[in-house]
């Protein structure tokens, strides 16, 4: 992984927060960016859920890594992951899965006209890839 690394690889640590996740990898682990799971995005709404995704957010970017919040799905969940420190949020909220063959016109043209997305987000896919 550090070869891949040097080479200008970046790595990604996936699905953060379920089986045998452990915060041992954050330190261990050349890890660039950290994604975490659905399952603790899920549970943001609850107090202790809430404060686990906090803490896990601030020790990575601590860390100097960037953190993906996957699954998101509602404002509530949006908002609370913005304020907790996430850099980059995906989920349906923003798009289903797009079919490779179609992301370069999604990323280009973005949503259809009309669709519930282009009416509920101000922003372009472009800008919220970026973010």
């Amino acid at each position: 992984m550090n070869v891949l690394r040097q080479s200008g690889i970046g790595i990604a640590l996936d699905d953060f927060g379920t089986g045998y996740s452990s915060l041992a990898y954050l330190q261990k682990l050349p890890i660039d960016k950290l994604k975490l799971d659905k399952s603790l995005i899920d549970g943001t709404g609850e107090l202790k859920a809430a404060a686990i995704v906090q803490a896990v957010t601030a020790l990575s970017r601590a860390l100097g890594m960037k953190v993906v919040a996957e699954g998101v799905e509602t404002q509530a969940q949006q908002q609370f992951l913005r304020v907790a420190g996430c850099h980059f949020l995906q989920g349906y909220l923003f798009s289903p899965a797009v079919p490779a063959d179609q992301i370069d016109a999604f990323i280009r043209d973005g949503w259809p006209a009309g669709s519930p997305r282009c009416r509920s987000l101000s922003q372009s896919p472009t800008s919220i890839l970026q973010r």
